[in-house]
């Protein structure tokens, strides 16, 4: 039997009927699944995550954030170096763009709240690794009317004896606790501090092989530090202040 070109082209192998299929379309559906599969290469996937903005490098701690909000930065600071970090719930979603590398989580902190212009924080540290921040609220200090307020010579018994803090030494623990000079040291290891003399004899008392906790008082806010016990690195002097200023 003499069979056609037409013909052939519509029986397979076992003799059973096929459609036809035209070269030209099959080109055609060939480039649709070759751009497809370069699309679908192409695309980022979905689900990849956002890259870290806070890491380590070399030891050092690197944050490189590129307007994010300030919530993300601080929770990846959290988790990053396992520390603590409150008082700056109300500015979470704040969008910023910071960077900044150093030495320690402390020394990196401490250029952030520059940054953020808080002034007002205390470090918490375990043994030498810092566990927790604390931001502090600016003092609201209310006027007192200039009929009631009596001269201070004469309203001596408003007044009372603190530690005032003229100074801090480099490379001290006052400096890593970023103690400033006016703050007031009002406790130190659960006892009251009166003057120079007092806390000069109760910092002598612990070796640095203990934790002891500290009260200060900057702008009419107390403070709790947690240090080791033994040198603090910070000049002092004994000073008379409104008992207003750091009675609480």
């Amino acid at each position: 039997m003499c069979l056609s070109r037409e013909t052939t082209d519509q029986i397979n192998f076992d003799g059973h009927a096929i459609l036809p299929l035209k070269s030209d379309n099959m080109v055609k559906e060939m480039k649709k699944y070759i751009a497809f599969i370069l699309l679908l290469f192409s695309v980022p996937s979905l689900s990849a995550a956002t890259p870290a903005s806070v890491f380590f490098e070399q030891g050092k701690l690197v944050v490189q954030a590129k307007e994010r909000k300030l919530g993300e930065i601080l929770r990846e600071i959290s988790r990053e170096c396992q520390i603590e970090i409150a008082g700056l719930e109300s500015r979470e979603e704040e969008v910023i763009t910071f960077s900044a590398r150093g030495e320690s989580p402390h020394e990196v902190l401490k250029r952030l709240f520059r940054y953020l212009g808080e002034k007002n924080c205390a470090f918490e540290f375990s043994d030498v690794k810092l566990t927790r921040v604390s931001i502090l609220p600016a003092s609201k200090r209310r006027k007192k009317s200039a009929s009631v307020r009596k001269p201070e010579r004469n309203n001596e018994k408003a007044r009372v004896s603190v530690v005032e803090i003229k100074g801090v030494e480099e490379g001290s623990q006052a400096e890593t606790l970023d103690l400033q000079t006016g703050d007031f040291v009002t406790e130190y290891n659960g006892i009251r501090i009166t003057s120079a003399r007092k806390l000069v004899s109760e910092v002598k008392k612990r070796p640095d092989t203990e934790t002891v906790e500290m009260t200060v008082v900057r702008e009419g806010q107390p403070i709790q530090l947690v240090l080791r016990g033994g040198l603090i690195g910070i000049r002092i002097v004994t000073r008379r202040v409104p008992k207003s200023e750091v009675d609480f």
